[in-house]
């Protein structure tokens, strides 16, 4: 089986994206539980498909 690491690294950054943006939403979630209105768009990692 051959190593690919192109397909190794992708894996890695999808997994880091989707961990932070899991972080992310808890952390805006916290923040509207407070009845406060921040309107945020923020992207944890710029790392695309």
């Amino acid at each position: 089986m051959s190593f690919n690491i192109h397909w190794v690294l992708h894996k890695i950054a999808l997994t880091i994206r989707s961990f932070a943006s899991n972080q992310w939403s808890q952390f805006y979630k916290r923040i509207n539980s407070q009845d406060k209105v921040i309107f945020i768009d923020f992207n944890p990692l710029f790392i695309y498909d």
